[in-house]
């Protein structure tokens, strides 16, 4: 036997299918991206967020089990979570006066009024409503105060902190917090429609999620005193010339620090780039929006957000892959491609008490080019019926009409329904493989049989049993030669 010749030819061969594996390779890398992806973009909103729980997207369902949504968050958005800060409920927010054992300054029980034209009164989630009932007009105050607590020192450092909802303001109104001390001295919060002063403006308008924060020795000393602030005695919520109505959610005297709400990015000097500024104070009304849950700190790592608003994303990576279903298909019948590939992908969202969605749409960047799709559809409503049983489609082909265009699928998503959407596609070598890649990786076992080429991958796998088999045929001539075998 000529082992020299035959040691040739092998090598000759084993240099062929390396180039011919390694190209397919390369145009398998480059066509990676090949698999129809459509996004259901949504903001969600959960009505009873715990900060403990490990997951932004978890929320406790209809059985009281905590589950997580199948979805992720929108990282293209700068600031993904949004809520309104009288929304949150936290451990210090009632905690004043902290030295003492079961005393709250928002329990509506340690407050007295000055009359009847003013109440106090517990609210929803252990928060304190002060009202007036309508008789106070120009030129009339009317008072509620809390005095169950005494501070005697360190009182320029600390903070009047305060959280509140104003449901009502005569356009004449003015409503006090004043942190009174024994002479008749104070600093205030003022919430007044008519005053833009903004050093110790909690609020001119109605709305909820009004907080300020202010050190009280940079505040200004009012009142019959002599104009120092030592000590306090009591907290005085004073209504004057007019009616309203003020919800407080927080309410500390105590504090050095300041509360903070989280760390928005926004362009605050103009250059177009962002920048990271924490959240102290609200002074417009309405739901503030974070980077990050984290930001918020350990002061809030036990809270209950009632109405956490989250952007997501619900795409097919972030899928269970037992729910998508799909059929590859080698063809000789349509010249130029290579096979054919049927697929369903769900797009719809769960209902639950604790959870809405709003602005849902269903879209899609055009991946293939127009030739690629045989069909795009879309059913709503389906329940258990198995995709392929599913007789009603919308058919909405004609809309990929441009390789990387933005593609709207389904902007009518209702929770609670199961929808999907339905893809026939004529694919060339690389694009298919791709697909059936990244679908078979999503742990999907699949609805039906490739054809010729098996499951196993087609002419690739055949390239690599080759290449398998001329190398153990080159090692085992190797062997013979050296006398091995």
């Amino acid at each position: 036997m000529n082992t020299n010749r035959l040691t040739a030819a092998l090598l000759a061969m084993l240099v062929l299918v390396s180039a011919v594996a390694g190209t397919a390779g390369v145009a398998l890398a480059q066509s990676s991206a090949g698999a129809p992806m459509p996004e259901t973009s949504a903001e969600y909103t959960n009505e009873n967020y715990n900060m403990s729980w490990s997951s932004p997207l978890t929320y406790e369902n209809d059985q009281g089990e905590t589950v997580t949504l199948d979805a992720r968050v929108n990282e293209s958005a700068d600031n993904p979570y949004s809520f309104v800060a009288t929304d949150v409920e936290f451990e210090d927010a009632g905690a004043f006066p902290h030295d003492k054992s079961g005393v709250s300054a928002l329990d509506a029980s340690e407050w007295s009024t000055s009359g009847a034209s003013i109440s106090a009164t517990d609210a929803d989630r252990g928060q304190l409503n002060i009202a007036t009932d309508g008789s106070v007009t120009a030129g009339t105050t009317t008072t509620a105060t809390f005095d169950n607590f005494s501070i005697t020192s360190d009182v320029q450092k600390k903070h009047l902190a305060i959280a509140a909802d104003v449901n009502t303001l005569d356009a004449g109104a003015t409503v006090e917090i004043r942190a009174m001390d024994s002479d008749g001295d104070y600093v205030a919060a003022t919430v007044n429609a008519s005053s833009a002063e903004s050093q110790n403006l909690l609020a001119n308008q109605t709305g909820e999620g009004f907080v300020l924060q202010r050190q009280m020795g940079k505040m200004s000393v009012m009142g019959s005193g002599d104009g120092t602030m030592t000590e306090i005695q009591s907290v005085e919520v004073v209504v004057m010339d007019g009616d309203a109505d003020v919800t407080v959610s927080m309410l500390n005297l105590d504090k050095m620090s300041k509360y903070t709400y989280g760390v928005e990015k926004a362009d605050t000097d103009d250059d177009d780039d962002l920048e990271e500024e924490d959240i102290h104070e609200v002074d417009s009304p309405g739901a503030i929006s974070i980077h990050a849950l984290s930001s918020m700190g350990d002061t809030f790592s036990e809270a209950t957000i009632n109405g956490l608003t989250t952007d997501i994303v619900k795409s097919t990576s972030t899928l269970d892959g037992e729910d998508v279903e799909y059929e590859f298909n080698r063809t000789e019948d349509r010249p130029g491609y290579y096979g054919t590939a049927t697929v369903y992908i769900p797009s719809g969202l769960p209902a639950a008490y604790d959870i809405s969605f709003s602005n849902a749409v269903t879209e899609e960047e055009q991946v293939f080019l127009e030739d690629r799709y045989l069909e795009v559809a879309y059913a709503e409503g389906v329940g258990d019926t198995n995709p392929k049983d599913v007789d009603s489609w919308t058919d909405i082909t004609s809309s990929y009409s441009e390789q990387d265009a933005n593609v709207t699928i389904d902007d009518t998503i209702q929770p609670g329904q199961t929808s999907y959407v339905k893809y026939r596609l004529q694919l060339q070598q690389s694009e298919y493989n791709a697909a059936q890649s990244f679908l078979s990786n999503l742990g999907s076992g699949g609805g039906g049989g490739m054809g010729p080429g098996g499951t196993g991958g087609g002419i690739f796998s055949w390239i690599n049993g080759l290449y398998a088999s001329i190398v153990a045929a080159v090692g085992g001539l190797f062997a013979r030669a050296k006398g091995v075998v």
